[in-house]
């Protein structure tokens, strides 16, 4: 089946900076915060040519935003250092990822980073999220929960139209579900039409129909619920998947193994037909979890190498491992030789040094 894609690309993303903001920049916007709690209004700066909006929430932190096609900043004052949590955390709003991807988003943090006098290293940054999105139109699918395959103790949530408390499932249409945890590893399928509709998002009709165009497709019309169904699915790695099993700190790990992130979590949490084995893991995978992959394997091949690092320092540490024991039996073969061993009396002899060892070690201890 053709199933039409309106459009694929990261959608979410955050970067931590362990630095703080220069004192001319706390300055300006603690006197920008100030008006914005006595007005209760965003207050609008431009810093070194690139505008801001102070808001008056934020307490003992500045929160900041550069508009729907900017960036969110939460920025802790420098003046209570002792604050938790990260100096700078920038979160990239979604249609600028849409619009700009991957390569934007890192010139736009360097600019946004010298806009705010931020005197940092590269490993004083993180990547500490990462999602990526693909919007079928599919008005003929509805999502089934028990079709979800997901690794052990994984949690999953399903949402249903009219009633999102997640406790009460009224015989209303599915609107999502929502597997794992976005600390981790996290996977949404949900009704993007809906929530385009409810929360006014309508640059996203402009960028489906915008790629309706290039495909020689007429426009959505999202009034006609049966034609225009759009669900969206999506992929989101955190921090706990970013570091400890990838190893991802910086923008050119990034670049370098997104691809393979998002590869691995295709397999590890998965769509697939509903089946009447009991094993679930040869489940075949659903139609549009087959098209997900096709996205997946064009938009995200240049983001791979094929290697998870941890993986390879576990392979390097055997083969050193291996290497030393060559060399320790080899050493033990030199000195039986030199002490005329002979071979049948090898294995008693590797045991008494073992022992005179075991007592030298003693000795040097004491």
């Amino acid at each position: 089946m053709n199933i039409p894609i309106l459009h694929a690309g990261f959608d979410g993303l955050r970067v931590t900076v362990d630095a703080d903001i220069s004192s001319n920049t706390r300055n300006a916007l603690a006197a920008a915060k100030e008006w914005a709690l006595d007005n209760k209004s965003s207050y609008a700066i431009v810093l070194n040519d690139v505008d801001f909006a102070v808001r008056h929430s934020g307490n003992r932190a500045f929160s900041i935003h550069t508009g729907d096609y900017g960036a969110e900043f939460f920025l802790r004052d420098p003046e209570y250092p002792s604050a938790i949590g990260p100096a700078i955390t920038m979160d990239f709003r979604a249609f600028f990822l849409a619009t700009k991807g991957l390569e934007g988003a890192q010139a736009y943090f360097y600019k946004c980073m010298n806009a705010m006098e931020v005197d940092f290293t590269e490993d004083q940054m993180r990547v500490s999220r990462v999602d990526f999105a693909v919007d079928f139109l599919a008005p003929w699918f509805e999502p089934d929960v028990d079709a979800v395959i997901l690794p052990a103790r994984t949690g999953k949530r399903e949402f249903r139209e009219k009633d999102t408390s997640e406790r009460f499932f009224a015989n209303t249409d599915v609107t999502g579900i929502t597997c794992g945890q976005v600390s981790n590893r996290q996977l949404t399928i949900y009704d993007k039409r809906a929530e385009v509709i409810a929360k006014q998002k309508l640059g996203w009709l402009t960028i489906w129909n915008e790629n309706r165009l290039l495909a020689d497709q007429p426009a959505i019309d999202l009034k006609d619920k049966n034609k225009s169904r759009v669900w969206r699915i999506e992929n989101r790695v955190g921090s706990k998947c970013l570091r400890r099993r990838w190893e991802i700190k910086s923008w050119f790990d990034l670049d370098a193994i997104i691809g393979d992130v998002f590869n691995e979590s295709l397999d590890k949490m998965r769509y697939a037909e509903l089946q009447t084995d009991r094993n679930r893991s040869r489940w075949q995978d659903h139609e549009l979890w087959i098209e997900l992959r096709k996205v997946y394997d064009g938009q995200l091949s240049k983001y791979r190498s094929g290697v998870i690092p941890s993986e390879v320092r576990t392979v390097n540490r055997m083969e050193h491992e291996h290497r030393l024991r060559q060399n320790v039996y080899g050493n033990l073969v030199s000195l039986a030789a030199s002490q005329g061993i002979e071979r049948k009396d090898f294995w008693p002899f590797t045991i008494n040094e073992m022992r005179e060892l075991e007592k030298s070690a003693q000795e040097y201890q004491v």
